[in-house]
């Protein structure tokens, strides 16, 4: 399974990562954010997704929230 998450909704996502299912894909995307928020995102983007052991890809395009088999 695998999870697209807008960066602008990544917060809001992490207790449902942190409930959820341990192969979740994280993939960041600038939707909604300017270049300096979406910078600023990043580290905390991927200390999450280290702690959490989830693997984590960076795109710059934007993605819609959307649950995939």
């Amino acid at each position: 399974s695998v999870k697209l998450i807008s960066s602008h909704d990544f917060l809001d996502g992490v207790e449902g990562y942190l409930a959820g299912k341990p192969n979740t894909l994280l993939i960041l995307s600038r939707n909604r954010l300017s270049f300096f928020e979406w910078l600023l995102a990043k580290p905390v983007a991927a200390e999450f997704a280290r702690v959490q052991k989830i693997p984590l890809m960076m795109i710059p395009s934007s993605v819609q929230t959307t649950e995939a088999e």
